[in-house]
């Protein structure tokens, strides 16, 4: 019988070190701040489909206690 740490999918290679750099070296504070601003209206658009997963209290929201 096997284990699942005998099926384990190989790890691909991560932008990272010295190419994530180069690659990131070549983009204007324009294109960096644009990029940024795109990824927390997505963060933003996913938090929202998936607030019915949550509670108020994995928010961190204040539960109050009677």
């Amino acid at each position: 019988m096997t284990t699942s740490s005998e099926n384990q999918t190989p790890v691909k290679n991560r932008p990272c070190g010295d190419h994530w750099f180069e690659m990131t070296a070549t983009l204007s504070a324009q294109e960096t701040a644009q990029f940024g601003d795109w990824m927390s209206e997505s963060l933003d658009e996913l938090e929202a489909s998936l607030q019915h997963f949550s509670s108020p209290q994995s928010r961190g929201e204040a539960v109050a206690r009677r």
